[in-house]
């Protein structure tokens, strides 16, 4: 079965299309890598939309480590890992992140996010403080206008394709130059 690399980015494309309407699909919860003094740290977390002009939207925390690592990092650079186990695909993503807090873009989202989500950007405590027990989380009222709660846009320049079959596996690099995705066929 031949496959061009036009077929092969619609894919994935559709793919993570899907993940928009599935909340069980696997390329909703994505991995993100961000940089902290040149130490990479890596975290799971929910794709909240994808649009193949705009990239991937998701949420964080200000005070989350995540946030520290985008916001003092010159390029606000991160790489973006999805993987879909039954069809054996992976998705690399390289690109930048734009960080909405405050403002009014997430105060759009924070409007659209369920009550007992918006629990999780109340904590009195940053993301990450110890503490004696899970039950010693605090919540604060007065958070509850979404103070803490940003956006994440990211915004691939580049992705890497990889889809493992018996027969043939297949790898291919897509850059983006001047608004279209531009792809090479690579050696698995």
């Amino acid at each position: 079965m031949s496959i061009t690399l036009p077929e092969f980015w619609q894919l994935a494309v559709a793919e993570l299309t899907r993940a928009n309407a599935d909340r069980r699909h696997p390329f909703r919860n994505v991995v993100i890598a961000t940089c902290s003094i040149n130490i990479p740290g890596m975290r799971t977390v929910v794709m909240r939309k994808f649009d193949a002009g705009q990239g991937v939207l998701m949420y964080t925390d200000c005070r989350s480590q995540k946030f520290q690592d985008l916001q003092s990092h010159p390029e606000q650079a991160a790489s973006l890992l999805f993987w879909h186990p039954k069809k054996n695909l992976q998705v690399r993503m390289q690109g930048r992140v734009t960080l909405s807090v405050e403002d009014e873009i997430a105060k759009a989202h924070w409007l659209k996010v369920p009550p007992v989500s918006k629990r999780s950007y109340t904590t009195a405590q940053a993301p990450g403080t110890i503490i004696e027990n899970p039950e010693a989380v605090e919540h604060d009222a007065a958070l509850e206008d979404g103070k803490y709660f940003t956006v994440l846009h990211f915004q691939p320049h580049s992705a890497e394709l990889l889809q493992l079959n018996r027969e043939l596996h297949l790898r291919a690099i897509f850059h983006l130059e001047n608004e279209t995705w531009q792809g090479h066929w690579l050696v698995p």
